[in-house]
């Protein structure tokens, strides 16, 4: 978490366990990650990689140096997957109890 984001940290992490996990646990919709935290803070910012998936129409993960990404950008593009990966897993199994 940056600097800036401490001030609220604390206050966050009680929000969000308190307001968004506690109900949602009550649905089993609930991803639980191995550290057992919900620290938006620590979600990495894909940001310079977004307009490319944009442009090629296709998940950041899949984008590759044919959609114009180039150096490290086509390893965090790939290695992006582990964020994605987990919750979809979930919704898929949120969608399959339905």
């Amino acid at each position: 978490m940056t600097k800036g984001w401490q001030i609220f940290g604390n206050r966050i992490e009680s929000a969000i366990q308190e307001n968004i996990v506690n109900r949602l646990a009550k649905l089993q919709q609930v991803h639980y990650w191995p550290d057992k935290t919900f620290n938006l803070g620590k979600i990495p910012n894909l940001h310079s990689l977004i307009p490319y998936s944009l442009e090629a129409r296709k998940p950041v993960f899949d984008c590759t140096s044919a959609d114009g990404l180039r150096g490290a950008h086509i390893s965090r593009a790939r290695d992006s997957v582990q964020y994605f990966e987990p919750i979809a897993e979930r919704l898929l199994t949120v969608i399959n109890s339905i």
